[in-house]
């Protein structure tokens, strides 16, 4: 996924500022929820620094605020019993987030669905086996 240029500059000054470390979670979670700041994972590291760059800020509180007004993760279908017993047989399972709440998780998908929806994706592409293909993105 390559953004569009004006989103790369943005990009790269949070990348370049204290922003970025700011916004990492050390807490760690495989289904962590977007919404929240208890658990973070790489995904959810993206779309925090994406939206820091998008919007101009810093504010964990503000870029949740956007988050919600705007992003719309990946709904992730588990039963009970998984979420129950999940950190049992996964390490970096946590739900507490969630609230007992359904599980919307960060995906590539749904970073991609956010940047094409509002125009801030140049491209994306897909690496295959047979080479670099441009997709085409179902808004």
């Amino acid at each position: 996924m390559i953004p569009t240029p004006e989103v790369q500059a943005e990009i790269l000054r949070v990348l370049n500022s204290k922003t970025y470390a700011d916004l990492h979670v050390p807490a760690y979670s495989v289904v962590a929820n977007p919404y929240d700041w208890q658990y973070q994972n790489c995904t959810n590291f993206v779309m925090s620094v994406l939206v820091a760059a998008i919007y101009g800020t810093d504010d964990r509180a503000e870029i949740t605020r956007h988050l919600r007004a705007h992003y719309e993760p990946q709904t992730v279908k588990l039963s009970g019993i998984t979420r129950a017993v999940g950190s049992i047989f996964v390490d970096g399972f946590a739900t507490a987030d969630h609230r007992g709440g359904p599980l919307k998780i960060s995906t590539f998908d749904s970073i991609v669905r956010f940047l094409t929806t509002y125009g801030m994706a140049q491209a994306v592409l897909e690496v295959t086996e047979e080479g670099i293909v441009e997709k085409q993105v179902a808004l």
